[in-house]
């Protein structure tokens, strides 16, 4: 899925974000959720995406509710 929008190896994960993946994934036709955003940050830490401290998460949530209102989920008919 990642390969699909360029992102090929951890490095490029890295610079490009959970965020910004999920953005692009989003874009380029793939359901996303918070929950993936959780998981490639988790691993980028390597940690269970779980165990990512609270405010993390928080602050994750809140750039995941401004994505959300820039680039809604596509919907396919």
């Amino acid at each position: 899925m990642l390969a699909g929008i360029g992102i090929t190896d951890r490095e490029q994960l890295a610079r490009a974000g959970a965020l910004e993946a999920c953005r692009q994934l989003r874009e380029s036709g793939h359901s996303v959720s918070l929950n993936m955003a959780y998981a490639i940050e988790g691993a980028l830490m390597d940690v269970d995406w779980r165990d990512l401290p609270a405010d993390f998460r928080r602050n994750l949530q809140r750039e995941w509710q401004r994505l959300d209102k820039k680039s809604p989920p596509n919907r396919r008919a």
